[in-house]
């Protein structure tokens, strides 16, 4: 069994784990897609610049879900935010949700399923 708490340590272990098995690659390429469809179904929108400023840049240290639009850090982290279809902690929030489904995922493939 894998335990990992935390967003933090969940990063971490993708990244570690990547180098060593291509199959864990292709998960946190899955993982990071639907991290990221999931976070801009939550960003808050006034314009779209947020919300299409989003992707993930890939590297052989793991992938990182960026927001590059000049507010991207602000709107992420206002917790006055009330947008009927968004909030704040968009990307935090989309992170966790996933975060059961890539250790089960990572689980089966440790046990060969």
């Amino acid at each position: 069994m894998i335990e990992i708490t935390g967003i933090s340590a969940f990063i971490q272990y993708f990244q570690n784990a990547v180098e060593i098995d291509p199959e864990l690659k292709q998960i946190q390429d899955t993982i990071s897609e639907s991290v990221l469809d999931r976070s801009n179904s939550l960003v808050p929108v006034d314009t779209g610049e947020l919300r299409n400023s989003g992707h993930i840049v890939k590297s052989k240290d793991g992938n990182n879900i960026i927001y590059d639009a000049p507010h991207s850090l602000v709107v992420h982290e206002d917790l006055s935010v009330t947008d009927k279809n968004g909030q704040a902690k968009f990307l935090e929030k989309a992170m966790s949700e996933y975060e059961s489904e890539a250790k089960k995922m990572l689980e089966d493939l440790l046990k060969g399923e």
